[in-house]
């Protein structure tokens, strides 16, 4: 949560692959730690983290917005915290024309919509992804 969006995409990455590709469990404190320790977190930390109720009341906070933009299904794609696109698969071409249109219109910039419910700290909400 603090240690910024290009860390988090790694171990998003490193979690799918250890689960989907090598059958690790999600559900593993070693395995968590290991991974959590991977991408620069302390392991004691993280290791404390699990253990506790941390993070409980913020994942609580994104799980009612989500609901109460009637969000259900992956992936759901949400731009500049106001535009919902369709849930599900969608075509490359019709990706396209909704960032062309909204490009048209000068963009879709708006605050990042779960940053408060998840108490993301200002660093991470403008650290700039890595393609």
């Amino acid at each position: 949560r603090t240690l910024g969006i290009n860390a988090a995409e790694r171990m998003y990455a490193d979690l799918n692959s250890r689960h989907f590709e090598k059958g690790q469990k999600l559900n593993d404190a070693d395995m968590l730690v290991q991974a959590a320790e991977a991408v620069g977190a302390d392991p004691v930390s993280a290791r404390s983290f699990l253990a506790s109720d941390q993070g409980k009341r913020e994942i609580e906070a994104a799980q009612l917005r989500l609901s109460q933009l009637g969000i259900h299904g992956i992936p759901t794609l949400i731009v500049g915290g106001t535009l919902l696109l369709p849930s599900g698969a969608i075509g490359a071409s019709t990706l396209v024309t909704i960032f062309r249109e909204l490009e048209a219109k000068g963009g879709a910039a708006g605050p990042p919509l779960f940053a408060q419910d998840l108490g993301l700290p200002p660093n991470v909400t403008q650290e700039v992804l890595a393609l």
